[in-house]
């Protein structure tokens, strides 16, 4: 940023009055740093010249940021932002479809999941057993029953709930 011709600061690439030093860390000057001269003499000390790099350390000090620093922080927060909202529309169906299998549960409480899940597990052992007692049995005894004979119905419909 340029200073305005009317400015109390001037920028110098090495210190020309006495003391001729950076104010608060006593450098004289070595081709990488500035030193900013704020127009003030101190009285038996001289110019109050304050480099660069002591300019920076302030600046931290008081929590400001660099521009280059606070660009690239900004470009990463935006690259973030942008994948958070793609991952957000990619997973919004299945959030829906979770909160709508939570609310229905909760809506009918007289739905026992628990106790159906027991019951059919209670549906699988036994025919698992009738299916081992057949095996045992095949060719020693005769049934009266056909071989297209079905289970019982253990599928709910609209009917089996109390309205």
């Amino acid at each position: 940023m340029a200073l305005s011709a009317q400015s109390r600061l001037k920028v110098l690439a090495n210190p020309e009055l006495a003391p001729g030093v950076c104010f608060i860390n006593g450098c004289v000057g070595d081709g990488k740093r500035k030193f900013i001269d704020f127009g003030k003499n101190l009285e038996w000390y001289g110019v109050i010249y304050i480099c660069t790099e002591c300019i920076v350390e302030v600046a931290q000090a008081a929590d400001y940021i660099p521009v280059a620093s606070f660009d690239a922080l900004y470009a990463e927060h935006r690259k973030l932002q942008v994948t958070f909202d793609q991952l957000k529309v990619k997973y919004e169906p299945f959030e829906k479809a979770i909160h709508n299998v939570v609310e229905s549960r909760t809506s009918m409480p007289d739905l026992d999941i628990d106790n159906m899940r027991s019951r059919l597990s209670g549906v699988e052992n036994s025919e698992d057993e009738r299916n081992a007692n057949e095996k045992s049995t095949v060719g020693e005894s005769e049934t009266n029953e056909s071989d297209s004979v079905e289970g019982p119905d253990d599928l709910f419909d609209s009917s089996d709930f109390d309205d």
